[in-house]
């Protein structure tokens, strides 16, 4: 997974793996990356607009 977060500015999760949220913060954390999981409403119900905003603030661009 390192090698897969060069060059993103976000690494949403998707709920059903939120038990990696830890490992995924080392691996994302010094690289200023990001990282949280979706809200599981907003997923399931593919709410795509709430998800782009997620996203975005996630990022720090909204």
């Amino acid at each position: 997974m390192a090698e897969e977060t060069d060059g993103i500015d976000v690494a949403p999760l998707g709920p059903q793996i939120r038990y990696k949220l830890a490992e995924a913060k080392k691996i994302c954390g010094p690289k200023n990356v990001p990282v949280d999981v979706i809200p599981m409403t907003d997923y399931g119900t593919m709410n795509g607009k709430n998800v782009l905003n997620f996203a975005l603030k996630l990022a720090g661009k909204q």
